[in-house]
């Protein structure tokens, strides 16, 4: 037995550790959180703006209640992030203004959130 513990990996000279935590012993910094995804809910339709490896995308998904479950309605990708919200905001106007304002409130607000660092 040489000490480890069975989850270790056995190339490691101890208990493996979160990247995180190499990061801050090299700078003093801990990294950003990641953003959350931003979302928003309205009557069954939910929306949920991403970033992702391949570009920001924009879900739709509507609630059934028979099943209790969402149902993916569309996805799209998108290159920048205005291009994304602009999209999302277009869906909003055939709500009306009041979703509108509160979208745009909403994503100004979670954008903010996201350049924070350590949020």
């Amino acid at each position: 037995m040489t000490g480890r513990r069975p989850l270790d990996p056995p190339f490691s000279d101890g208990p493996a550790r979160p990247a995180w935590t190499t990061i801050f012993a090299v700078t003093g910094l801990l990294p950003a959180a990641p953003p959350r995804p931003f979302s928003w809910q309205h009557g069954r339709s939910l929306w949920i703006l991403d970033r992702e490896p391949i570009g920001w995308v924009l879900a739709e998904l509507r609630f059934d209640p028979s099943a209790c479950t969402y149902r993916e309605i569309r996805r799209a990708r998108y290159d920048w992030p205005r291009e994304a919200a602009g999209v999302l905001l277009g869906r909003a106007m055939a709500l009306g203004e009041a979703e509108v304002e509160e979208i745009a409130a909403r994503l100004a607000s979670w954008q903010l959130a996201a350049d924070r660092p350590n949020a």
